[in-house]
């Protein structure tokens, strides 16, 4: 009996909560999900550098290399992904915009 009894009350562990974050950056849409809206957020946005870094820079007028000096890497390696995204998109001049979806 008390096998039967375990099955039909069971230990319920609660399901681990997933957010999903749309982050819109020009006409692209990536979808990050984490534990929690910030870990969502982020992933969302190392999705958008991961694609971002791979096209190219619009020309207007003539702008330095493209080459980074060390100091600037660097700079950038303490960067949140977030803050990265937001940098890259005005280097465009492309709309960024993250929605929580639960």
């Amino acid at each position: 009996m008390s096998s039967s009894l375990t099955a039909r009350h069971g230990y319920h562990y609660p399901v681990p909560k997933i957010f999903y974050v749309q982050l819109t950056v020009g006409s692209c849409e990536f979808i990050g999900e984490g534990r929690t809206r910030q870990a969502a957020r982020h992933n969302a946005a190392m999705k958008a550098l991961q694609a971002l870094r791979n096209e190219p820079i619009p020309q207007k007028a003539p702008q330095r290399t493209e080459e980074k000096s060390e100091a600037e890497e660097t700079s950038d390696a303490n960067k949140s992904e977030i803050s990265l995204v937001y940098e890259i998109a005005l280097k465009r001049n492309l709309p960024v915009g993250f929605e929580v979806k639960i």
